[in-house]
């Protein structure tokens, strides 16, 4: 894919859409435009499928005081004047609205970090699935398990953006890659084997953290294949999470910020932050799909303070919000609407080893109850959990019902390491990193 060509083309379709506004109109056009391709890496060789071409036009029309939204697969001028036709036909209808500030000066866009336009080449596949496993023969006798690469998929997904408005007759636009690597490893202890997928996003290759996902992988099938028993009272009152289920966690906490339930003040150990510019987050932006600059916005204060997210369609429609530079598309909806885009935590900096940790690991996490997780303040998760020591899984522990808060979570984090791994959903992503917890500060129960 020639990234150079494609944001090129971006910008251009951008420009002559919004140069196509008539008298007392303002036309804002967003180009979307995305290249994937997946490539299967196993010992025989790699076998690399078809490019997927994928590109949208959205387009704002505003006048008079209301604005609609419409969208076109592709580029193509005649669909785009259709598109505008269609949306002046839909103007009475439209919603009110008016300008707004945004909040955030441009950002700085470091172009380097978010782009590998070399992850493809045959010599950038083949080193890929020799370093997977060297990694694995490091990891596996690490934790009294034996690790095999069975199989590897990488998907590159190329993408350019681009935007213009009245503001800017120039399109602003940027590039980005998206990769996903996903691998079946193998998990053998004790002349017992199991076989389970997992998988690390980011944007450059060389930097995906290839040795988290098989620390994480290695201990989650080890405790599948370890004997049980229900931890005794010598089991502590800390639990680590993998990155994995401190995401999911860490997914419902944002879920309320969003949502806008009541959270008790702090303080707080951690900081709840949505960044738009985080580097291996997978829906990275410098500006949003309204042309709004984006930057890392505080959800959560650790004195409790809270920050709303905004776009044109949040408060009054007067004007009167600053806009925060988090307008994006939720499901089927061509309007935008306040979203976060890649949340961490952020916590003081400290020297936490998780690679030493004697205790419980919570490995996996999942929803209790028919009300999937939440019920009135509270959400009920269950997590499936190992002891640790020495680095390795003693026995599996079962699973720990935890019935908590957003405070009540955020209250008793006692250390983590600095995120490295976004789990990606449909309009934002999570930061997962090795998460310490104090149970006894929370209500739980073991179930063997």
């Amino acid at each position: 894919m020639h990234q150079t060509s494609d944001r090129y083309e971006a910008c251009r379709t951008a420009e002559d859409t919004a140069g196509r506004a008539r008298t007392r109109e303002r036309v804002d056009a967003l180009v979307l435009t995305s290249t994937r391709r997946k490539h299967r890496i196993v010992d025989a060789g790699v076998r690399s499928g078809a490019p997927l071409r994928n590109d949208t036009t959205l387009v704002r029309l505003a006048a008079g005081g209301r604005d609609v939204h419409t969208s076109v697969h592709g580029t193509a001028p005649d669909s785009l004047v259709g598109a505008l036709e269609a949306a002046r036909r839909l103007l009475p209808f439209g919603r009110l609205y008016a300008e707004a500030r945004p909040l955030l000066p441009d950002t700085t866009w470091d172009q380097v970090a978010f782009l590998d336009n070399t992850a493809e080449t045959p010599d950038s596949l083949a080193r890929l699935l020799t370093e997977l496993q060297g990694l694995a023969e490091f990891v596996g006798p690490r934790q009294d398990v034996s690790l095999r690469i069975a199989d590897c998929v990488l998907t590159v997904d190329h993408r350019a953006t681009a935007f213009a408005s009245p503001e800017r007759p120039q399109a602003a636009d940027y590039g980005v890659t998206r990769l996903e690597l996903r691998t079946l490893v193998e998990v053998e202890r004790a002349g017992r084997r199991i076989r389970l997928w997992t998988a690390r996003h980011g944007h450059r290759l060389r930097e995906l953290p290839m040795k988290e996902m098989l620390e994480e992988a290695g201990w989650r099938g080890a405790a599948m294949l370890a004997s049980h028993a229900k931890p005794g009272p010598g089991a502590g009152n800390t639990l680590m999470l993998a990155p994995r289920a401190a995401a999911s966690l860490l997914g419902l906490v944002v879920k309320d910020l969003v949502d806008g339930f009541p959270v008790s003040t702090g303080p707080f150990p951690a900081t709840v932050l949505d960044d738009p510019t985080a580097v291996g987050g997978y829906h990275v932006h410098p500006f949003d799909e309204e042309g709004a600059p984006s930057g890392p916005t505080v959800l959560l204060g650790r004195t409790g303070t809270r920050t709303r997210l905004t776009c044109r369609g949040s408060g009054d429609g007067q004007g009167t919000v600053a806009l925060t530079g988090h307008a994006a598309r939720g499901g089927e909806s061509e309007v935008p609407e306040a979203l976060p885009s890649n949340v961490r935590l952020e916590t003081a900096s400290s020297d936490y080893a998780h690679d030493e940790y004697e205790g419980l690991l919570a490995y996996d996490l999942r929803g209790d109850g028919v009300q999937r997780m939440r019920s009135g303040s509270c959400f009920t998760v269950r997590l499936d959990v190992a002891r640790l020591r020495e680095g390795k899984v003693a026995h599996g522990a079962g699973t720990v019902v935890l019935t908590a808060t957003t405070a009540e979570v955020l209250s008793a984090i006692t250390a983590t390491t600095p995120t490295r791994s976004y789990f990606p959903g449909r309009t934002h992503s999570v930061g997962g990193a090795w998460l310490s917890l104090d149970l006894s500060s929370l209500r739980f129960e073991y179930v063997a």
